[in-house]
């Protein structure tokens, strides 16, 4: 069986597993809020929630809303485990939203294989009156 086929089924169960069974025990929060620039011109609200459940189910939903005026959204979704080897955050999967609009949203579950320290990562470039400006900010993290 192909390997996309056995992760999807693998997402599927632990979401099964996770809806029958709400103990979180697996995954522990590590207490650190996300940082928004508070600087942006453009933004008007963003946020990010993550969980991991105690089968490895990581949830991730995101959403990037920019001021009146915005013309375009491009929010790129970045799964990340911490290396302790290099002592830096390494890409697991990354996704990208781009909307025609002033906001993007973001939604998924993905299947954990390996226990570690995990984050998501949101980096947005918002488009208003023909000008980028590019926010980042994290999810609190979560150990698997």
């Amino acid at each position: 069986m192909p390997k996309k086929y056995i992760r999807r089924i693998v997402c599927v169960l632990m979401i099964i597993a996770t809806v029958f069974n709400c103990n979180y025990a697996g995954a522990t929060d590590i207490e650190r809020e996300g940082q928004i620039d508070a600087r942006s011109d453009n933004l008007l609200t963003a946020d990010v929630t993550f969980t991991i459940s105690a089968y490895g189910a990581a949830s991730i939903s995101a959403g990037v809303a920019g001021v009146n005026g915005t013309t375009k959204v491009v929010m790129t979704v970045k799964l990340q485990r911490y290396n302790t080897s290099t002592s830096s955050w390494e890409r697991v999967q990354n996704w990208k939203v781009t909307e025609n609009g002033k906001m993007a949203e973001f939604e998924d579950v993905y299947g954990l294989f390996t226990h570690g320290r995990y984050r998501v990562r949101i980096v947005a470039v918002i488009t208003r009156n023909g000008v980028d400006e590019q926010i980042a900010f994290n999810s609190v993290e979560h150990v698997y």
